[in-house]
């Protein structure tokens, strides 16, 4: 798989970095698509030297290409009732509805050097709130730092003292730099794991797992909205170093792997704890009903011409969902399903449409 730097986006020639280019001018193509309200938006987190606003706009890219190549009527981040949340995209066809959440995952030493300016600020905001704060930048920031006063202040005005978590767009100006910031605010319930920062700083310094940090990127999308009455998808984009698919979103979603040590030396036995996103509570109740399917998508760029790249696209269904999802949602990518008679944590395959 070949990388690169954000900060090379504009700057990429035919000569030196085909594969890059093409991915360049299949963005911008699907950039043309979004309804032209957006377009200046995207634009500006596509063109951003940071990692995050770069990447996650690509994959919100995809994804609205793919529905709309489907079919799908796409609304981009609509006002829910009862919630300041707004969802990435509500899909509805034929009066069936879905939410879909995208978010990408980085590497947490990635998001520290990139970031590091939001560290202090993510650490005031907390103490000034009472709360832990997630913060990603969706533009590049202002080379002075950011009025942690001013925006504590927009937050608090925003979140309207609700105990969900909630996710809102701060968007100002600091000595003549415009900025735009995408907060959480975050809630914990009794079956919270410490497991740490994932695509952004908390003012902390965590040492995690791929499936770890993947694991609480689903939750943090998860607890925005509650209970939400349609179909919940999250699609994730792990852009994270020694990536091992079968093993993170294993993890992820059903069990995290351990060792049981037996009296004798020597003696030892693999086993899953149950933690994952789609697995039981103690009381045998589901942890997160309300998440029907998990889309973890990759992209692979092609080093020989003529350098289209490849979309990669895997549907993992949560076999306790409250709202099951159609396998049309995803029609043409293989979708998964863990089966429920044996509780294994290996996945079977569950549809593949051509």
């Amino acid at each position: 798989m070949h990388t690169f730097s954000p900060s090379g986006w504009e700057r990429l020639t035919n000569n030196t970095r085909p594969a890059l280019v093409a991915a360049r001018r299949e963005c911008l193509k699907w950039l043309s698509e979004v309804p032209k309200r957006y377009q200046s938006s995207w634009d500006n987190r596509l063109k951003s030297k940071l990692d995050h606003p770069h990447l996650s706009v690509r994959l919100e890219l995809y994804l609205h290409q793919f529905f709309k190549d489907r079919g799908w009527k796409i609304e981009i981040e609509p006002q829910l009732r009862g919630t300041t949340s707004s969802p990435d995209f509500v899909l509805s066809r034929g009066g069936y509805t879905v939410m879909v959440e995208a978010k990408t995952v980085l590497d947490s030493k990635l998001v520290t050097e990139q970031h590091a300016r939001l560290m202090q600020l993510a650490d005031g905001l907390g103490k000034r709130l009472g709360q832990e704060v997630l913060i990603h930048p969706l533009s590049n920031l202002p080379p002075s730092g950011l009025p942690n006063k001013d925006i504590a202040a927009k937050i608090r005005k925003q979140a309207g003292g609700s105990r969900l978590n909630e996710e809102f767009r701060v968007i100002g100006k600091h000595q003549g730099h415009e900025y735009e910031l995408d907060v959480m605010i975050l809630s914990h319930d009794d079956d919270s794991e410490s497991i740490g920062s994932v695509g952004a700083i908390i003012g902390k310094v965590h040492t995690v797992t791929n499936h770890s940090r993947i694991r609480k990127a689903i939750v943090d999308k998860a607890r925005k909205y509650g209970v939400p009455e349609v179909p919940l998808v999250i699609a994730i984009w792990p852009n994270l170093s020694f990536y091992r698919e079968d093993d993170d979103i294993s993890g992820a979603l059903w069990r995290d792997k351990k060792w049981l040590l037996g009296p004798s030396k020597g003696n030892a036995v693999e086993d899953r704890d149950p933690n994952g996103v789609f697995t039981m509570l103690r009381g045998g109740s589901p942890r997160y009903p309300h998440v029907s399917a998990v889309a973890v998508y990759r992209f692979e760029y092609d080093l020989s011409p003529p350098h289209t790249g490849n979309h990669l696209l895997r549907v993992y269904h949560n076999p306790y969902a409250s709202y099951p999802l159609d396998i049309d949602v995803f029609q043409g990518v293989p979708q998964f399903v863990l089966d429920r008679s044996t509780d294994s944590h290996k996945s079977q395959q569950y549809n593949q449409s051509s």
